[in-house]
Order: structure tokens, then C-alpha cells, then sequence
């Protein structure tokens, strides 16, 4: 029973569908933004870098990730991963 996962697993799975979805609504157009507003909170160390590895090579379009935490560019900025970023 999906009770029964983790809230990091359950996450995961919300990405998974997200990215799905944003396919599905895109087809052949221009990719649409992926906005991200603190997704990656419940997930490990471990699971953090690979989303943020992993993202850029599955979704051609740009993706947004808002975040109150400084893990999230830590981990862009030791990938070396091209970011944008804006402090507010």
C-alpha cells in the first residue's frame, strides 16, 4: 500500500508523474517550464544529487527550482550543472 513508503519514495513518485504529465501536455511544442517550489526537501543526500543530475538530461526545457535551502546549489555548483541563480 502506497501508506506504507516513505514521504522521500512518495515523492519520487510525484516527480515521475510530473515529468509524465508535462510530456503529455507539451507533445510536439515547445517545451513548457518545469517549476519546482521546494520539491526536493524529504529527499536524502543520495536522492538529491541524482534528481538534479538526472533532470536536465530527461527534460529539455527549463527547469525552475525554488528552494529555502542551500543543499539544492551546493550539489548544482559540485555537478557543474549551468544555473542561474537569484538570492531574494
Amino acid at each position: 500500500p502506497i501508506e506504507q513508503v516513505s514521504s522521500g519514495t512518495m515523492d519520487q513518485i510525484y516527480l515521475a508523474l510530473r515529468m509524465a504529465v508535462a510530456r503529455l501536455m507539451q507533445g510536439e511544442n515547445e517545451p513548457l517550464p518545469l517549476i519546482f517550489d521546494d520539491s526536493f526537501v524529504l529527499y536524502d543526500d543520495e536522492r538529491l544529487r541524482t534528481v538534479l543530475k538526472w533532470l536536465p538530461t530527461a527534460y529539455s526545457g527549463q527547469i525552475l527550482v525554488f528552494t529555502c535551502h542551500e543543499r539544492e546549489m551546493r550539489v548544482l555548483k559540485e555537478e557543474g550543472a549551468a544555473v542561474h541563480e537569484v538570492r531574494l
